[in-house]
């Protein structure tokens, strides 16, 4: 509930998501057969009515932390992808998105998320054929374009 108080929602909304969040159970019924109850302690379950608006809420800070490095992103769903434009003369220096990683990486944990590294993947456009990512490498599915790209106009 924290992140909604972050977000400006207090009093009687407040107090509708804290009753929508508490004190909730979830069973499985497959081909008629229901399984025990168990607490639901985290989340909302995947197609519930406030499951994208929560979800919402909760990627703000993760686009406080790509901010906080200066990386541009846009979000869709379930899914962010995350630019860090170089210069030509700083273009092997990845240090930036690196650093904003480790962040993403400790914010998910807090948060009992996790990075699923067969959907996150890194692409990289150098005119270099290796790049240090450091522990990222064996994490990240990693695609690295080392061709130059010619860009021509073409006229009718």
């Amino acid at each position: 509930l924290a992140y909604t108080i972050l977000q400006g929602i207090h009093g009687t909304a407040l107090n509708w998501f804290r009753s929508y969040l508490s004190d909730r159970t979830f069973s499985v019924n497959f081909l008629g057969f229901e399984s025990f109850s168990a607490a639901f302690q985290l989340g909302v379950l995947q197609g519930s009515i406030l499951g994208s608006l929560l979800f919402s809420l909760y990627l703000q800070l993760l686009g406080t932390i790509l901010r906080r490095h200066g990386i541009s992103f846009h979000c869709y769903a379930g899914d962010c992808q995350i630019y860090l434009p170089l210069k030509q003369k700083d273009a092997f220096s990845i240090k930036p998105l690196l650093a904003c990683l480790e962040d993403i990486k400790s914010w998910m944990s807090l948060n009992f998320l996790r990075c699923n590294s067969s959907k996150t993947e890194v692409t990289v456009w150098s005119y270099r054929t290796t790049i240090d990512l450091g522990h990222w490498q064996s994490i990240l599915n990693l695609l690295l374009l080392t061709w130059v790209l010619r860009w021509t106009v073409i006229l009718n």
